[in-house]
């Protein structure tokens, strides 16, 4: 797997430039963020490559030296190679990893499609997504939408008539699909070259720069750390509700609706702190200390010859615990399925703590105080 150049209007961060024109330009010189779960994502996708392709894995950019293991990351990918190879079975024409050009959006845009599949006029985009946090939607999903643009733009020979969107998101079993005719993809990207035009606009001029703070464009963006635009809107929200107690539902709702920008940014600022303090500068009335210290053995050997000196049992320095039921499932495959069925069958599921989520979370909605969902009073009507 090559190494993949950016582009300065990437597709897979279209939710913060179309909402965020500004956010273009204050990100365009810097460098770009790495975190251990982006590379893992990355070696996943090089892994659902080499299985659908047939060619041995190589190590995408950033894990080169590192031996990850191939055949149990294959095992978590299938879900998403299993659904590209039943649906590029007959395929007319079908790509794996294949770079886009975007330039009918903006000059500056170009991304890389998992998997693009044509087949009986209907063109589809599949993509893998890693992440265990958030379930990735497909309906609505900016990126995809500009994915299957240029991919009817480049296989527009073949007829398109539907456009399938598709994410595969296997850590979380969760697999959606949007689908619309090609008239409504062409009037939907359409209307995003305005914006596009407007953030690169403001790249090469440096003027008239628009912020627009919210969840999606700050969540992920760069600047975040010392954008004034999104720091104003955390202070608002904070100044204009300081007693929670005494909101209304709707300013409950309002105010957690600006959470995730909110969080992303007090984030941001603890680590541009941290930074800071590190490279010698100084923030007035902060330091840094260390955390809570853990005690361990320096040598584990050592030590557990040093306690049998001392006379110390086996039983009194040695712990014996089953293994959990994730630690087991790597065990099932030495197994046959009645001796797995029979283990599994002492398997049970606790109940986790009540945590808020949003209306569209796909989780069962929980009952609390045993009310359900339907039982909550209106409390905007009074009584």
């Amino acid at each position: 797997m090559a190494p993949k150049a950016h582009a300065l209007l990437s597709p897979s961060a279209a939710a913060r430039w179309l909402k965020c024109p500004a956010s273009v330009a204050m990100t365009a010189s810097m460098p770009e963020e790495t975190s251990p779960y982006a590379l893992e994502g990355s070696i996943a996708h090089a892994v659902a490559e080499s299985v659908l392709t047939g060619e041995p894995y190589r190590a995408p950019e950033g894990a080169e030296g590192m031996t990850p293991d191939v055949g149990a990351l294959a095992e978590e990918v299938k879900p998403y190679t299993d659904y590209v190879l039943q649906a590029a079975d007959g395929a007319a024409a079908f790509a794996v990893e294949h770079h886009l050009e975007c330039s009918w959006l903006a000059p500056e845009c170009f991304g890389t499609s998992d998997a693009v599949i044509v087949q009986d006029g209907a063109l589809e985009i599949v993509d893998l997504k890693t992440g265990r946090g958030v379930w990735v939607k497909a309906i609505g999903n900016l990126q995809l939408l500009i994915y299957a643009r240029a991919a009817c733009e480049e296989f527009k020979a073949y007829g398109i008539r539907q456009v399938y969107m598709t994410i595969v998101q296997p850590p979380l079993k969760w697999q959606e699909t949007w689908t619309i005719g090609i008239d409504d993809l062409y009037r939907l990207t359409d209307g995003m070259k305005p914006a596009a035009a407007e953030a690169l606009r403001e790249l090469h001029e440096g003027t008239g720069l628009r912020f627009m703070p919210g969840n999606e464009q700050c969540r992920f963006c760069r600047y975040r750390h010392a954008c004034r635009s999104l720091a104003n809107h955390v202070i608002e929200t904070a100044a204009g509700n300081r007693d929670a107690e005494a909101l209304t539902p709707d300013e409950v709702s309002a105010c957690l609706s600006r959470l995730p920008a909110i969080e992303a940014w007090i984030k941001a600022l603890r680590d541009r702190a941290g930074e800071d303090i590190k490279a010698g500068k100084r923030i007035p009335g902060w330091k840094l200390v260390h955390g809570r210290s853990m005690r361990k053995w320096k040598d584990e050997k050592a030590t557990e010859a040093a306690m049998k000196a001392a006379g110390l049992t086996d039983a009194q320095i040695f712990v014996k615990k089953l293994v959990s039921p994730a630690q087991c499932d790597k065990l099932y495959k030495t197994l046959t399925d009645e001796q797995a069925a029979s283990i599994r069958a002492g398997v049970t599921r606790t109940e986790g703590a009540l945590t808020l989520a949003e209306d569209a979370d796909r989780r069962e909605t929980a009952s609390a105080s045993g009310l359900t969902a339907g039982d909550y009073p209106d409390e905007s009507k009074g009584g």
